[in-house]
């Protein structure tokens, strides 16, 4: 064995091409570990120490010289989107059945009240209610709501510097409102008692209508001339009698 081990290094060293890569190969190997040698004798204890525990880490598949990846993976993200598309598509339908169905919405319209009349109204501190203002007037000043309110209830304990500065004034169903108590005239600036107004307004219509009444029993007692004449005189209508028609 060791005979035929020496024969073939004589034939790799006689023959010149098998020698000078024989040569090359122990040059390479022989500075490999030259440099090695050099570089474990320059290296202080410190150093051969994170070595070997670099070299611990590494039996125990441990690498902490590898950078951490922040970045999130794929499928949390592509969670996220169905989640979120998931959503919508589940509340979306839900609000639009909700504002179809109850009406909610920031437009007011005579639609919305389900026909119910929209009336002019004025909202009233003193008694907490929305009460409509009669056609033709306007709502009433805040200090002359307060003063004429304590002189016709003056068991109520009003304050005045509850009241505003100026009465809310909207649009609002008529189901929802009150009638008027009090208004004011935008000609004369004059503050009235709408059931006062009402009374008069009756009672105009009430005289108007006896006095048409005594003036026909006296045309039908006098001439067919008189008669004529009392007849075009009422088809003339005048003063409250007019208003009433």
């Amino acid at each position: 064995m060791r005979f035929n081990e020496i024969r073939a290094a004589y034939d790799v060293l006689s023959q010149p091409f098998t020698r000078s890569h024989y040569d090359r190969q122990c040059e390479g190997t022989r500075g490999v570990g030259a440099m090695g040698e050099a570089v474990w004798e320059e290296e202080t204890e410190e150093q051969r120490t994170l070595r070997r525990e670099r070299y611990q880490r590494y039996a125990a598949e441990q690498r902490n010289d590898v950078p951490v990846d922040d970045t999130p993976g794929v499928a949390p993200v592509i969670l996220c989107a169905f989640l979120t598309i998931a959503y919508f598509s589940v509340a979306y339908p839900k609000a639009r059945e909700a504002e179809e169905c109850y009406g909610v919405h920031d437009r007011v319209t005579t639609q919305d009240t389900r026909g119910d009349t929209l009336v002019r109204a004025f909202y009233n501190p003193l008694s907490c209610q929305w009460e409509r203002i009669p056609k033709g007037l306007e709502a009433p000043l805040p200090s002359a709501l307060h003063t004429m309110y304590a002189i016709r209830h003056p068991s109520l304990h009003l304050e005045k510097s509850h009241m505003p500065k100026q009465l809310a004034v909207s649009q609002m169903p008529q189901s929802q409102t009150e009638p008027s108590r009090l208004a004011r005239d935008p000609i004369t600036g004059e503050h009235v008692w709408t059931d006062e107004l009402l009374k008069h307004s009756t009672g105009s219509c009430s005289s108007s209508s006896s006095r048409n009444g005594g003036n026909n029993s006296n045309s039908s007692g006098g001439s067919p001339n008189e008669a004529l004449a009392s007849t075009a005189i009422q088809g003339q209508p005048k003063g409250a009698a007019a208003l009433c028609s």
